[in-house]
C-alpha cells in the first residue's frame, strides 16, 4: 500500500466518524419507544463495525509506510497518526456509551406496563419545569471509603453525559479532587485525550474490587472498644459504622458468607463484657440447645447461664490477649492467617507462651541472633521483614513503653520508678530560657516551680526544636482543688540542656512533655524602674509586654541550680523582686551541630567553628607524595548499601542509544572515558572480583557546554541514584561542614584592587585522590569498545568525583590544608589566596603590578605543589595578560566572575540579563511568572534594586488579592507589569566600575550609607568617596539593598519604615567595615527622618515594643 491508499482510508475514517458524531446528536430524542430503541441500536452496532473496519486497514498502512518515513519529517508523521487514532477511539468510545445506555433502557421498558411507563413520563413531564436546586458534586480526597459515592456521583453527572468534551470532563474532576487523588492525576493536560487515561488510572488506583474490600475489612477490624452498655452514644455508632462497612461489602459484590464468621467475633470483640454475656445466653449454641433437651428447665437455665459466662471470658480473653500481642494485620486475609505469628516461643521453644512474653534469661544480641536466623523481626516478632523496615507502631513494651516486644527489652535495662504522682502547676517567678536558631534567636518563658521535683516543656517546643523521646513516665495531672479520681496517664519525656548565655555553665534535665502549662497574664517591672535602680534584667525581650507564653515549668529539683540566694525587693510591689539567675537558653543535645551549623554561616571567624573544621579536614584529607588524598565522610562507618548495578545498567544504554544517534558525540564522549583510564582517573576493574565490602555503580552522562573555552563535553556522575527504595551513596554520606566563602565579601573586595585577576584549576576535582578503601562505591560501566557496544567493562573512580555529596568539602578543604602548610614559604601569598578561591576559581585584586606578578608565579608554584594545575588566567591589565599568555584565550573582551560579567578592556562589571529577557513575558502574566522572572534576576551588589523593586511590589499586590498561582493578574496590574518589564532595554548599557578607587593611594577614604523608606518599600545604598593626592575627588557605588513593608501589619508607619531603613544601614555599615579588606578614615550614616534620630537618641526612654527592639 502507498501513501495515496492511506490518505484514501482517513478520507473514508473522516466521514464515517462525522457521520457518526451527527448521529449521536440527532437520535437523542428518538428513544423512547421501543422499536425506536431497536432501530437506534442497529445503526450504532453498523457504525461500530465499519469504523473498526476502516480504522484496522488504517493501521496496516501506517505499519507498511512506517520503514520509510524519513527522520526530518517523522515527528509531524506520527503526530498525524495519532490525532487520527484518538479520533477514532473519542467516538467509539461515544457509540459503545450511547449503545449501553439504549440496552439499558430497553430492559426497564420490557418489564414496566405502558399506563406506568405514561403516568412517569407525565409525572417527569411535569416537574421538568421546577426549579430545583443544583446538585453539588463531591469532593475526592485519596480516600478509599469515599471513592464508591464519589465515582456513582461523578459518573451519572458528568462522565456518561455525551454532550461534554473529553476536556471538559477533565477539568469537572480535577476541580473536584484533592490531595492523593490530585496527585494521581498532577501530569496530565486537560485534553479529550488524557481524560480517559486519568478515569483509568484513578479507576486503577482506587476502584480495585480487591483493595476496596481490602480497606473495608481493615475499617472492621479498626473498630473501636466500648467498655460500658450505658454509652449510647458509643453503641449506634458502632452499629451506624457497621451497618455502613458491611453495606459497602454488599456493593462490591461481597457473598455475606465469606465474612460472616469473622464479623460475629469482630462485633462481640467490640461491645461490652455483660453485653456479650446476654448474647450468648440468648443465642446458646448447638450443645446447649440439646442439654435443655435432656435435663430439666433449671438444669438448663443453670448450663445456659454458665455457658454464656463462659464463651464471653472467652471472647473477653482473646480481646485482652490481641491487645498485648501486637496485632497489625493490614488486611482480612492477615487477620484469618497465623502464619507470620510464631505459634511457638522461639527462645525456649515452649508452647506455653508466645514469643513476645518469653522471660528467658537470654541476652538481647543472642535473642536477636535467633530470630534472625528464624526469619523474624526483632522488633514485632513476625516474618517477612527485618527490624529496619519494620513499620508496625503498635507493638509496646509492657516494662519501658518503647517500641518493641516485651521480650525484646534489654535485660540490662533499668526501668524508672512508676509511681503515680498528683501535679498541680503553679508558679512562682519567671525567668527567660532562649533556643537559638542559626542567626536569629527564639525566647521561651520558664516558670520556676518550687513545690515539686518534676519539670515540664510544653509539646510545641518538642516539637519545633525535634527533641527525641528519651523514656516515658505515668502522672495523673490536676489543678488545686480537683479531686478528681481518673486514672493517670502516660507522658513523654525528653532530654534538654540548659546553657548560660554568658559563660561554659551548662545543666542537663529532664523535662515531661505536657500540651499546655498554663494561661496567665504576667507584668513585668518597667524600664524606667530598672535605670532608677540600675539593674539589668537576664533578659529584655519581654519587657513591657503583658502576657507571653511560658515554655518550660522548671521543678525544684533544679530550682536552687538556677536561682541563686540572692533576694532583693525592687518595688513597693510585694511581688517584685530581684533574683541572682543563671541565664539560659535551650540547647537540646541532638541539635546542637545543626545549630551551631546554622550560625556560624554568619560568623565565619568563630574559633571553636575553626576547630571543628580542622578536626574534620585532618582526619578526611591527607597528603600521598604529591598529591592529597581523601576520604569519604560516611554518616555511619558500619551502614551497607545496594549497589544499583541494574539502575546503572539501564543508564548505560540510555546514554548509548542517545549517542547512538550521533556518532562523533559517542566517539568524544569514549575518548574522554579512555583518557581518565589512561591517566589514572579511572582503572578497569576485574569483573570476576569477589569482595564482601560495599559497593555501588554510579550512573553516567554527557553533558555539553558549547559555551566553554576548553572542555565542551563533559562525564558526569549521578550519585544519588537508588534502586528498590534503597538509600543511594549519596544518602549515606555527610555533605561536611560549609566551606564555601561569602560570594558577596569576594566580589566586594575584588572592586578594591588596581589589578583585577581571576583564574581557575584544571580539573580540581580529578586532582585530589580517593582513599583506596572508598573506591569500590565510585564505580561505573562503559562499552569495551566502540566496535563492540554489546561488551561492558567495569571501571572504578580512583579520583575525588564531581556530584559526590562530599566532594565540595573534600576539594576546598584540601585547598584549605594544603595553603596552611605552605604559609612557610609563601606567607603574604598563602594568605591572600585562602579568601579568594570559591570552589577551583580564582578571584582576587592586588594594587601593585609587582604584586600581581608575584602572585602569579607564586600561585603556580603553591598549587604545582598539590599536583595541580591553574590555568586561564585573565586580568584588566594588558601587561599581565600579556606574562599570562600561555597559549590560551586571553584575547575574550568580557569574562564571567561569580556570575557578574566583567568587561576587562574597560574594567566594568554588569548583571548578566540573558535569564532575565528570557523569562519576561508580556501575554500571559500570573503570580508564577512573576515569581519565575524575580528568581532569574541574580544581583548581589542590588545594581537593579531600583527595577527589580517595581516587580516586587506588583507580586506583593498579587498576594494582597489572593489570586490563583495561574491566574491572570487584573488589567491595571498587568499595564504596571508591562510598564516596569519595558525598560528592560535600558538595564543593557547599566555598568559600574570594578575599581572603585582612582589609584592605589588615597589622601582620605571615607564611607556614605543612606537609608530611605516609603509606605511601601524601604533600603539603603553604600557609596565610597575618597580623596587622591590631587586633591580630586572620586565617589563610587559599592552596594546597595532593598526590602518590602509587611503586608498585613497596619500599625507600621512611615517612620517606623524608616526606622528599619536605618537598621538596615546600620547592619550593612557592620557587615562592610567587618568583610572589606579597606580602612576607612570615617563612617557616616544618612538619614532624613527627625524622628527616627529622636528615637535613637532617646532609646533607654522608649516605650514604643517596635522602636525599642531595633533602636
Amino acid at each position: 500500500m502507498d501513501i495515496t491508499e492511506r490518505a484514501v482510508y482517513r478520507g473514508q475514517l473522516t466521514k464515517l466518524t462525522n457521520s457518526a458524531s451527527e448521529y449521536l446528536n440527532s437520535s437523542d430524542s428518538k428513544s423512547d419507544k421501543t422499536e425506536d430503541i431497536d432501530l437506534i441500536e442497529d445503526e450504532l452496532v453498523s457504525f461500530i463495525e465499519r469504523i473498526n473496519s476502516v480504522l484496522g486497514t488504517l493501521r496496516k498502512c501506517n505499519d507498511e509506510i512506517r520503514p520509510s518515513i524519513k527522520l526530518e519529517s517523522a515527528q509531524k508523521e506520527f503526530e498525524t497518526i495519532y490525532e487520527y487514532e484518538d479520533k477514532a477511539a473519542n467516538i467509539l468510545s461515544h457509540l459503545n456509551q450511547r449503545l449501553k445506555r439504549l440496552r439499558k433502557c430497553r430492559d426497564n421498558l420490557a418489564t414496566s406496563s405502558s399506563s406506568s411507563l405514561s403516568i412517569e413520563r407525565k409525572k417527569e413531564h411535569t416537574f421538568s419545569s421546577a426549579k430545583l436546586p443544583k446538585l453539588s458534586l463531591k469532593v475526592f480526597s485519596g480516600h478509599f471509603h469515599e471513592w464508591l459515592p464519589f465515582w456513582e456521583c461523578f459518573r451519572v453527572a458528568v462522565h456518561d453525559r455525551t454532550d461534554l468534551t473529553g476536556a471538559d470532563k477533565f477539568n469537572y474532576l480535577s476541580n473536584h479532587l484533592v490531595g492523593k487523588a490530585a496527585d494521581t492525576i498532577a501530569g496530565f493536560t486537560p485534553t479529550n485525550a488524557n481524560y480517559d487515561s486519568a478515569v483509568s488510572l484513578l479507576l486503577e488506583q482506587y476502584g480495585n474490587v480487591d483493595k476496596l474490600v481490602d480497606h473495608t475489612m481493615q475499617q472492621l477490624m479498626n473498630l473501636s472498644r466500648i467498655n460500658s452498655r450505658h454509652d449510647v452514644t458509643k453503641l449506634r455508632k458502632l452499629y451506624t459504622d457497621i451497618r455502613a462497612h458491611t453495606r459497602s461489602l454488599t456493593a462490591l459484590n461481597v457473598p455475606s458468607s465469606q465474612y460472616s464468621i469473622m464479623l460475629r467475633s469482630l462485633i462481640l470483640h467490640c461491645l461490652p463484657h455483660d453485653l456479650v454475656i446476654d448474647f450468648h445466653r440468648l443465642h446458646p449454641s448447638k450443645q446447649d440447645k440439646a442439654a435443655r433437651s435432656i435435663e430439666d428447665e433449671n438444669a438448663s437455665l443453670s448450663v445456659e447461664e454458665i455457658s454464656s459466662l463462659e464463651m464471653a471470658e472467652l471472647t473477653n480473653d482473646r480481646r485482652t490477649r490481641t491487645s498485648k500481642v501486637a496485632n497489625t494485620c493490614k488486611t482480612a486475609a492477615g487477620l484469618l492467617t497465623t502464619t507470620n505469628i510464631a505459634e511457638f516461643c522461639c527462645f525456649c521453644k515452649s508452647n506455653s507462651h508466645l514469643t513476645e512474653n518469653c522471660k528467658t534469661t537470654l541476652s538481647l544480641a543472642e535473642k536477636k541472633t535467633i530470630l534472625k536466623s528464624m526469619g523474624y523481626c526483632s522488633k514485632c516478632i513476625k516474618k517477612g521483614h527485618n527490624a529496619k523496615r519494620c513499620f508496625n507502631k503498635r507493638v509496646k513494651c509492657s516494662l519501658c513503653g518503647s517500641n518493641h516486644a516485651t521480650s525484646m527489652r534489654d535485660p540490662t535495662y533499668r526501668p524508672k520508678a512508676k509511681n503515680t504522682t498528683t501535679v498541680a502547676p503553679s508558679t512562682t517567678t519567671v525567668a527567660p530560657a532562649t533556643n537559638s536558631c542559626g542567626s536569629t534567636t527564639t525566647l521561651y518563658a520558664s516558670a520556676l516551680l518550687q513545690t515539686e521535683e518534676r519539670t515540664f516543656v510544653k509539646e510545641n517546643i518538642v516539637t519545633k526544636l525535634q527533641l527525641d523521646t528519651h523514656d516515658t513516665v505515668k502522672l495523673r495531672i490536676l489543678p488545686f482543688g480537683d479531686s478528681n479520681n481518673s486514672e493517670p496517664k502516660l507522658f513523654k519525656r525528653v532530654r534538654i540542656k540548659l546553657r548560660s548565655l554568658h559563660s561554659d555553665e551548662a545543666i542537663e534535665i529532664l523535662a515531661i512533655v505536657v500540651p499546655e502549662i498554663c494561661s496567665t497574664a504576667f507584668q513585668y517591672v518597667r524600664s524606667t524602674e530598672l535605670d532608677i535602680l540600675d539593674l539589668k534584667l537576664a533578659d529584655t525581650s519581654y519587657l513591657n509586654e503583658t502576657e507571653f507564653e511560658i515554655g518550660m515549668l522548671i521543678g525544684a529539683d533544679i530550682y536552687w541550680s538556677i536561682v541563686k540566694d540572692d533576694f532583693k525587693r525592687i518595688t513597693d510591689n510585694r511581688h517584685h523582686f530581684r533574683m541572682d539567675t543563671t541565664r539560659t537558653y535551650i540547647d537540646p543535645r541532638h541539635v546542637i551541630d545543626r545549630i551551631e551549623r546554622l550560625w556560624v554561616v554568619d560568623d565565619i571567624t568563630s574559633n571553636h567553628h575553626k576547630l571543628q573544621v580542622d578536626d574534620i579536614i585532618e582526619k578526611h584529607i591527607r597528603k600521598n607524595g604529591t598529591r592529597y588524598e581523601a576520604s569519604l565522610l560516611w554518616r555511619n562507618d558500619e551502614c551497607t548499601i545496594d549497589n544499583n548495578r541494574g539502575g546503572a545498567l539501564k543508564g548505560l544504554r540510555r546514554s548509548l542509544v542517545k549517542l547512538s544517534e550521533d556518532p562523533e558525540k559517542l566517539r568524544q564522549y569514549d575518548e574522554i572515558i579512555r583518557e581518565m583510564i589512561s591517566s589514572g582517573v579511572a582503572e578497569i576493574c576485574d569483573e570476576a572480583e569477589k569482595t564482601n565490602e560495599r559497593t555501588y555503580f554510579m550512573p553516567h552522562r554527557p553533558v555539553y557546554r558549547e559555551e566553554r573555552e576548553t572542555i565542551k563535553t563533559r562525564v558526569v556522575f549521578n550519585a544519588s541514584a537508588r534502586s528498590g527504595g534503597n538509600p543511594s551513596l549519596n544518602d549515606l554520606l555527610w555533605s561536611g561542614p560549609n566551606l564555601l566563602p561569602d560570594i558577596l565579601k569576594m566580589i566586594l573586595n575584588f572592586r578594591l584592587g588596581k589589578h583585577g585577576i581571576t583564574a581557575d584549576i584544571e580539573r580540581a576535582f580529578l586532582q585530589i585522590e580517593l582513599a583506596q578503601k572508598d573506591r569500590k562505591v565510585h564505580r561505573f560501566f562503559w562499552i569495551l569498545s566502540l566496535d563492540d557496544l554489546l561488551s561492558i567493562i567495569i571501571l572504578q573512580m580512583n579520583r575525588v568525583t564531581f556530584g559526590v555529596t562530599c566532594s565540595p568539602f573534600h576539594l576546598i578543604g584540601a585547598l584549605l590544608k594544603h595553603l596552611e602548610d605552605e604559609s612557610i614559604n609563601f606567607p603574604e601569598t598563602c594568605e591572600l589566596l585562602k579568601d579568594s578561591f570559591y570552589v577551583d576559581d580564582l578571584i582576587v585584586s592586588v594594587d601593585d603590578f609587582e604584586d600581581a606578578v608575584k602572585l602569579f608565579n607564586e600561585t603556580r608554584e603553591i598549587l604545582s605543589r598539590a599536583s595541580m594545575n591553574i590555568r586561564k588566567w585573565k586580568s584588566n591589565n594588558e601587561k599581565l595578560r600579556q606574562i599570562f599568555d600561555t597559549n590560551e584565550s586571553n584575547n575574550i573582551s568580557k569574562h564571567k566572575v561569580l556570575g557578574l560579567i566583567w568587561f576587562m578592556e574597560i574594567d566594568t562589571l554588569a548583571v548578566d540579563l540573558e535569564k532575565l529577557c528570557q523569562r519576561i513575558s508580556f501575554d500571559v502574566v500570573t503570580k508564577r511568572t512573576i515569581l519565575q522572572t524575580l528568581a532569574s534576576v541574580y544581583d548581589p551588589l542590588g545594581m537593579l534594586s531600583p527595577f527589580v523593586i517595581k516587580m516586587k511590589l506588583i507580586f506583593q499586590e498579587a498576594w494582597k488579592q489572593s489570586l490563583a498561582w495561574d491566574e491572570i493578574l487584573p488589567a491595571s496590574m498587568l499595564h504596571e507589569w508591562k510598564k516596569s518589564v519595558s525598560e528592560i532595554h535600558l538595564l543593557r548599557a547599566l555598568t559600574i566600575s570594578r575599581y572603585v578607587f582612582d589609584s592605589p593611594h588615597q589622601v582620605e577614604k571615607q564611607l556614605h550609607i543612606f537609608a530611605d523608606a516609603s509606605p511601601k518599600a524601604y533600603g539603603s545604598v553604600a557609596y565610597i568617596r575618597s580623596r587622591n593626592l590631587d586633591e580630586t575627588i572620586r565617589i563610587s557605588f559599592l552596594y546597595a539593598k532593598s526590602r518590602l513593608a509587611p503586608i498585613r501589619d497596619k500599625r507600621i508607619t512611615l517612620p517606623k519604615m524608616e526606622l528599619c531603613a536605618d537598621l538596615e544601614a546600620a547592619r550593612m555599615r557592620c557587615y562592610l567595615i567587618e568583610k572589606l579588606r579597606v580602612k576607612f578614615d570615617s563612617i557616616y550614616l544618612w538619614t532624613d527622618s527627625k524622628i527616627t534620630l529622636y528615637w535613637i537618641r532617646s532609646s533607654k526612654f522608649q516605650k514604643d515594643v517596635f522602636v525599642y527592639n531595633r533602636v
